[in-house]
């Protein structure tokens, strides 16, 4: 069978704008979708019993903070690991802050520590997000190596597997620390990446009887 020249023609047109048509809206989700799962990681709070051991770690203006300082006259305590290089920790951090704000006059207290990241990029941390709560650095990225930190101890023993682990946060009940002792803590919450913030704000507005 022959075919005319004006059908070979559309025939030949048609064909690259069907592939077209089939195949961008496909190409079009798998992009929003692997760009969703980058953007966060989002992980529930779940109950922990870890050796938590108090720390005394270096504040960028040559303060010192520990963990059983803060807890004095507060409630509950929540401490948040971070990167100031990770996408996950800015966006984690924007939720504890706003958490922060609401409710550290009902009796929240929030320590940030800094992980695997140098003086200079801390600062710059600090200067872009304006923390309400104190943030202190565990130690230099240059020093301290990956599997040496507080940080991997605890994320590792909780069954974390992410290679650098940020965000983990802990939630403490102060009720339950132990005093006068190097380990302050055998019972709390704990997430593996960023907050849900509704989940976290009703934790919180439970353990501080908040109705």
């Amino acid at each position: 069978m022959k075919m005319s020249l004006a059908v070979l023609f559309r025939a030949l047109i048609f064909t690259p704008v069907l592939a077209i048509l089939l195949v961008v809206p496909s190409y079009g989700q798998s992009i929003g979708t692997k760009k969703d799962e980058y953007d966060h990681e989002y992980s529930e709070l779940k109950e922990s019993k870890l050796e938590i051991r108090d720390f005394d770690f270096q504040t960028l203006t040559g303060g010192r903070i520990k963990l059983s300082e803060p807890i004095e006259g507060r409630k509950l305590v929540i401490v948040t690991y971070f990167a100031a290089w990770c996408h996950n920790s800015k966006y984690d951090f924007e939720t504890i802050n706003e958490l922060y704000k609401k409710y550290a006059d009902q009796g929240l207290s929030v320590i940030g520590i800094c992980e695997y990241s140098s003086r200079k990029a801390l600062k710059t941390f600090i200067e872009e997000m304006k923390p309400e709560y104190p943030i202190c650095i565990e130690g230099d990225f240059e020093k301290l190596s990956r599997t040496a930190s507080s940080h991997y101890a605890y994320r590792n023993k909780f069954g974390d597997t992410r290679i650098w682990g940020t965000p983990f946060t802990m939630v403490f009940t102060t009720d339950e620390f132990k005093k006068g002792g190097e380990i302050i803590s055998t019972r709390q919450l704990a997430a593996t990446g960023e907050l849900m913030k509704l989940e976290a704000e009703a934790i919180i507005r439970e353990k501080l009887a908040i109705k």
